[in-house]
Order: C-alpha cells, then sequence, then structure tokens
C-alpha cells in the first residue's frame, strides 16, 4: 500500500506502508449444533434435569483450523447469559461448550445463538431453533383410584394392580406435557 500527502503549501510526499491482506469471509457455520440433555427429557428442553449445566454439541466443518473463536448466548427475551468466548482445538469436528447455569432466565422459549468469528473480526451466528426453558414443577389437585368391580375405590392391591387406573386432577394452566 502506497500512501501520497500532498499539503497545500508544499511538496507531495510518497510513503509505503506495506502490504495488508483483505479478508471479508466469514468462517463457515457449524454443520449441526444440539442441546444435550438428560436421558429421558424431551430434546430441545431445559429442564430441572440439566439447568444448571446447559451445553452444546457441535460438529464443525471439515478443515477447522482452530483460528476462529466460538460464542454462545441463550436469551430468554430480557436476560441473557453468554458463554465465555474460547477457541476450540484444531481439527476438532465435534465439540461439547463449557456448561452454562441458566437458572436466571425465565421459562418459556429462548433465542439460543451460537456465533463463530475469525482473527479478521468476520462473524457468523447461526440460531438454534425451538429451544424452551421449562422447569416449572407442577403438582396435582388431586389423586384418585376409582373402583372397579369387586375393587373399592382408592384399593389397590397384589389381584387388581394390572388393571388399577389413577385419575390425575392437574391445575389450571398445566400444559398437558406433564406425566403421572
Amino acid at each position: 500500500v502506497v500512501v501520497t500527502v500532498t499539503p497545500p503549501q508544499g511538496p507531495t510526499t510518497t510513503v509505503e506502508v506495506g502490504g495488508f491482506i483483505l479478508d471479508t469471509t466469514p468462517p463457515a457455520a457449524p454443520e449441526a449444533i444440539v442441546l444435550i440433555v438428560p436421558s429421558g427429557s424431551p430434546p430441545d428442553v431445559v429442564n430441572l434435569g440439566n439447568v444448571a449445566t446447559v451445553t452444546l454439541e457441535l460438529t464443525q466443518p471439515a478443515g477447522f483450523d482452530g483460528a476462529d473463536i466460538l460464542g454462545a448466548r441463550f436469551s430468554d427475551g430480557v436476560a441473557t447469559i453468554a458463554l465465555d468466548p474460547f477457541s476450540p482445538p484444531s481439527g476438532a469436528t465435534s465439540l461439547t461448550t463449557p456448561a452454562l447455569d441458566l437458572s436466571s432466565l425465565e421459562d418459556g422459549p429462548l433465542v439460543v445463538v451460537v456465533t463463530l468469528a475469525d482473527p479478521a473480526a468476520n462473524e457468523v451466528a447461526v440460531m438454534l431453533p425451538g429451544v424452551t426453558k421449562d422447569t416449572t414443577i407442577v403438582s396435582p389437585l388431586s389423586a384418585t383410584v376409582p373402583g372397579k368391580d369387586t375393587r373399592p375405590a382408592g384399593t389397590v392391591n397384589a389381584a387388581n394392580a394390572a388393571d388399577a387406573i389413577v385419575v390425575v386432577s392437574l391445575p389450571p394452566g398445566a400444559d398437558g406435557s406433564e406425566e403421572a
């Protein structure tokens, strides 16, 4: 790069500053992003089993060189919790982020964004859709065992356990995903 300066009162001066590299290409986005959930939990749900240790698993494109900085943030629309940016190891095709505690975020839909920035500060951002935080414990209003044939109501024993029915009444606001 050559810079030429021409002041109004004097001679023109030319200075060679040196070369530079023009880099406007963002890094390749992760090929897959998965919210890690405890065994038996619904996919893409932050619940009491993982709210204090939320992690993401990313699949990096082939040729990942480790020079990029990875970040992630979770938001409930009011507050945001962000992962401290870090450089994944060179050549890593699959990696798990450090755990985040999302306890302070409100229950409901979460916006999850993973970012990769290269050394030239070009950034790619990828959203992980459909993540929900649900840590509310729904207490049943009542649970009853209705009578059947010769079995009196409220009674379950070895002879009738196989056909016993338990009726659970949930409070208003229960979303129907609860299990009894």
